[in-house]
């Protein structure tokens, strides 16, 4: 049963390997063709924010 297992583990982190390989491609395409725009960078107020949050 355990050889099972590995066996299953390789094929999902195969899968899941494969997956993120194709979606890294297509972000390349798309920041090739100038599809992809990136996000702003956050202000202070928005990262002073965030780390509150947490603090709490």
């Amino acid at each position: 049963m355990n050889v099972k297992i590995c066996g299953l583990r390789q094929t999902l982190q195969q899968i899941r390997n494969n997956d993120e390989s194709f979606e890294y491609e297509l972000f390349k395409i798309a920041q090739t063709k100038g599809y992809y725009k990136p996000a702003a960078k956050a202000t202070y107020t928005e990262i002073e924010s965030v780390k509150s949050d947490f603090e709490q």
